[in-house]
């Protein structure tokens, strides 16, 4: 049997995350004089491009899960830099926009989001630059294809073991084992 040859320090993974975690590091660091943490930039980056998004989009395009972007967004709200508005032909759908205020931080937060890039592009000429971005664009979508896939085969593993559970619930029925009403999930 072989050893399988693994080098961390080569790592796809590891190294995506080691740069990411040092540029989010140095980042939030910058931002922390404008009472904001790295996720809340991130939204309101996100409602920069478009002002008013529906919560679900912005979920899926930060991806910050949904229950945790719903308590940040109240956290947005708390300081004056968002507005959430529940849409008029949808109740369940909740929209957010940038407030005055929101918009006004968001604009100076910018060159330093800017500067960031430029500083860990460093001298890489821009052309491999913008190669690199949309290899990892790529690489986002390979890996939230598999997951979606992988939860779905999740999902259905679960609903296959609650569908035996009640099959076996029900031949308990007829065979005259005591009567319980079952419904399925």
């Amino acid at each position: 049997m072989s050893a399988i040859r693994f080098d961390l320090s080569r790592y796809l993974p590891y190294l995506l995350n080691r740069a990411g975690v040092r540029i989010a590091l140095a980042f939030t660091d910058e931002i922390r004089r404008f009472g904001i943490s790295l996720p809340m930039w991130r939204v309101l980056a996100q409602l920069w491009h478009a002002d008013f998004q529906r919560q679900s989009d912005i979920s899926e395009r930060t991806t910050i899960e949904p229950a945790t972007l719903s308590r940040l967004l109240r956290s947005i709200e708390a300081k004056g830099l968002i507005v959430r508005t529940r849409s008029p032909t949808n109740g369940r759908e909740v929209g957010v926009a940038l407030t005055k205020e929101g918009r006004a931080l968001t604009k100076r937060i910018l060159p330093i989001a800017v500067r960031y890039e430029a500083l860990a592009a460093g001298t890489i000429p821009s052309d491999k630059i913008n190669m690199v971005k949309d290899v990892l664009i790529e690489i986002y979508r390979n890996i939230a294809s598999y997951h979606d896939a992988l939860k779905g085969r999740q999902e259905n593993t679960v609903a296959a073991t609650q569908n035996k559970r009640l099959r076996h619930k029900t031949e308990k029925r007829r065979h005259g084992t005591r009567a319980i009403r079952i419904s399925a999930p």
